[in-house]
């Protein structure tokens, strides 16, 4: 269940406006944590079950990545997706009434799209989607490149 949040505000000459998304009640199964497991490519298997080590509830380091320990039926891959995101934060200040001039105004401005996202996910993206063509993707990490960050800067001039 996801909900959006707009702030809006202005003082003086600066304006200010931030887009806020928190999603919550969602699990997603890590797909791609799964499979760095099961090649033994995952920093965490350093802290793997072995004889010498009996207190972890990392699986063990098993020759194949067809070892039960590494299959999608497990629910060990499967983790908590709540997550509150920073859509939009746009920064601005407006200069009016210039002198000696036509310009009415002319506003800066500074614009982050998708800065920030607080989660304990430890996938790419707790915002997974079904693939085009594939809907039982839903809730599946599969390694898809996470939500771009843009920052952006602008001169508006109003004549």
């Amino acid at each position: 269940m996801g909900s959006w949040f707009d702030f809006v505000g202005r003082y003086k000459g600066f304006d200010f406006s931030a887009q806020l998304l928190y999603a919550h009640g969602g699990k997603v199964y890590n797909g791609t944590k799964m499979f760095a497991y099961g090649t033994g490519r995952h920093k965490d298997m350093y802290y793997a079950f072995s004889e010498s080590n009996t207190d972890s509830n990392i699986p063990a380091v098993r020759s194949s990545s067809e070892h039960n320990n590494y299959r999608s039926w497990s629910d060990y891959y499967l983790e908590d997706a709540d997550y509150l995101r920073v859509r939009g934060l746009t920064l601005g200040y407006t200069f009016k009434n210039l002198l000696n001039s036509n310009v009415e105004k002319v506003r800066i401005y500074t614009t982050a799209q998708n800065p920030f996202t607080f989660t304990k996910y430890e996938g790419y993206d707790p915002e997974v989607g079904a693939s085009e063509g594939r809907p039982f993707d839903r809730g599946l990490d599969i390694g898809k490149y996470p939500i771009a960050r843009t920052f952006t800067a602008g001169v508006q001039i109003d004549f």
